[in-house]
């Protein structure tokens, strides 16, 4: 999948939200994607993983050049229903998404660039029955031209 300019938000979101699909495993097998690009308004089974876009920058790659350096801030959240589920899925992702920048395992189409795991935070909810959840801050690069 390439990344473009006039759509490189979505197109790195969807990219992000593919890969983590085919390499991800579903642990109650469901018919539909576990993996999402927001969060869900219907009622939902755990675990479930999803995928938004919390900040972007740029800057110009020089004076007077059309091309731009993108980083764009990515939050995954894993949400599950146990610790041990949560535990698992936030490495199977971590381990994933230090493997697909450009360069390191991924195809030359993606072109993202600089992997950073800016945190990696759990959230507690009250409660026996509350799913667990942890909140990644992933951060990428890409060149706009």
């Amino acid at each position: 999948m390439t990344i473009t300019s006039s759509s490189f938000i979505q197109d790195i979101l969807i990219f992000l939200r593919n890969d983590l699909r085919n390499f991800i495993t579903d642990p109650i097998s469901r018919t539909n994607s576990f993996i999402m690009t927001s969060y869900p308004t219907r009622d939902v089974k755990y675990p479930l993983i999803t995928i938004k876009t919390t900040n972007i920058e740029t800057r110009s790659l020089g004076m007077s050049s059309e091309s731009h350096w993108a980083t764009l801030n990515i939050e995954i959240r894993v949400w599950a229903r146990n610790e041990k589920e949560k535990d698992g899925l936030t490495q199977e992702v971590i381990d994933r998404l230090r493997d697909i920048q450009y360069g390191t395992g991924g195809t030359n189409d993606e072109q993202i660039y600089g992997f950073r795991l800016l945190s990696a935070v759990p959230i507690e909810e009250e409660g026996e029955k509350t799913p667990k959840s942890m909140v990644m801050e992933y951060q990428y690069s890409a060149i706009l031209t």
